[in-house]
């Protein structure tokens, strides 16, 4: 019965089957080796070989199905030694399993979305830190556009330089001077007394 349903999935004889099709195939066989859909889960841990081109072979589909039904396990299939008689196995290399090709899946997709959630993270901190510089240069320009703008008159109360003072100290004595003799200027000299000498 069971390679009578082998030759419906595979009509060239070549002793494998495409993995998308597995599923497909236990569900068309007969009880007791029929794993009726959805059966996903259940080819995952059956643990079926997987081959290089991602096809499986009908001897190991075979053995994996008659385990499941006596529910036993690969460590104690010596009385199952006859289902391994079959056509000779055609050269392809082992890739993996179902089990392995399911954690492999699975191990992808964490360290994708890890991978996804470290690039948003990157994204949000730079983008943070972009606002946080863009504020902080806002903030300057508004301290220099507000900033007092240096007089230079000293202001009022203010202690004046040294050379300031030495100026307006000339500049005070020299205005002094020119105001005496201004005064000087306009005060009428007076004639100094004249002597006669008389003579007898």
């Amino acid at each position: 019965m069971y390679y009578e349903v082998w030759e419906l999935f595979d009509e060239t004889c070549t002793q494998f089957l495409a993995l998308s099709r597995l599923s497909e195939f236990v569900d068309t066989l007969e009880e007791p080796l029929r794993l009726p859909a959805p059966n996903y889960c259940k080819l995952i841990t059956l643990d079926i070989a997987i081959y290089e081109g991602d096809v499986v072979h009908c001897l190991d589909i075979l053995d994996a199905l008659t385990q499941n039904y006596l529910g036993t396990t690969r460590d104690v299939t010596g009385e199952l030694g006859d289902l391994k008689k079959g056509p000779e196995r055609s050269r392809r290399r082992l890739a993996t399993s179902t089990m392995m090709r399911r954690r492999e899946e699975y191990c992808a997709r964490i360290i994708q979305t890890a991978w996804r959630q470290c690039v948003l993270d990157g994204r949000e901190r730079r983008r943070s830190r972009a606002d946080a510089e863009a504020k902080a240069a806002t903030l300057q320009s508004q301290v220099v556009t507000f900033a007092p703008v240096p007089s230079s008159e000293p202001a009022v109360g203010a202690a004046a330089p040294l050379d300031s003072i030495s100026e307006m100290s000339s500049a005070g004595s020299s205005t002094e001077l020119d105001q005496t003799e201004r005064r000087d200027e306009q005060q009428p000299r007076q004639q100094p007394p004249t002597s006669y000498s008389t003579t007898v």
